[in-house]
């Protein structure tokens, strides 16, 4: 047929045939909760959503803002899973790439500091390659070679120690 079905309460309760579980409850300027085997799973909050359990999507889930993951937890891609990022939350956090090659694209690769002070290395396209010590560059590649700053130390070249000087 054809018409509205409208309930009008501060607070509506689906349960199920018996009275035993919960289905669905909504309350008046609140929240919003579904239920799963009497077991709670998403419920909106004035924030936004919040979701116990695993989010299963077809397609694509769309974020407008951040993505946030808790510590000692992986962000995982891949049909096997086979790429993770996680964080243990003292530690660094690692990428691990369980098949073929990371790849990092850009045409600037800058490895720096968590203070983003100090520089490690950087990778130009088209250009050079450079190694820092305390942010001090000591290593550049150049289209004729290398370039080393100060002091280039050699050991153990058929057991002998070699120096040579920057001129």
């Amino acid at each position: 047929g054809t018409g509205s079905l409208i309930l009008t309460a501060s607070q509506l309760a689906v349960q199920n045939a018996a009275g035993s579980e919960t289905m669905l409850v909504a309350n008046q300027n609140g929240d919003v909760s579904l239920y799963h085997d009497d077991s709670k799973k998403l419920e909106t909050t004035s924030g936004g959503v919040s979701v116990t359990g695993t989010v299963t999507s077809s397609s694509h889930l769309i974020s407008g803002g951040m993505v946030d993951i808790s510590d000692n937890n992986q962000l995982r891609l891949g049909n096997s899973q086979d790429m993770m990022i996680s964080h243990d939350g003292s530690s660094a956090g690692s990428i691990r790439n369980a098949t073929g090659e990371l790849y990092l694209r850009s045409d600037t690769v800058r490895v720096v500091n968590n203070g983003n002070s100090k520089t490690f290395l950087t990778g130009i396209n088209n250009g050079s390659v450079d190694l820092y010590y305390n942010n001090g560059k000591k290593f550049e590649t150049a289209s004729n070679g290398v370039i080393i700053d100060s002091t280039c130390r050699i050991e153990n070249i058929n057991n002998k120690v070699s120096s040579m000087v920057n001129a």
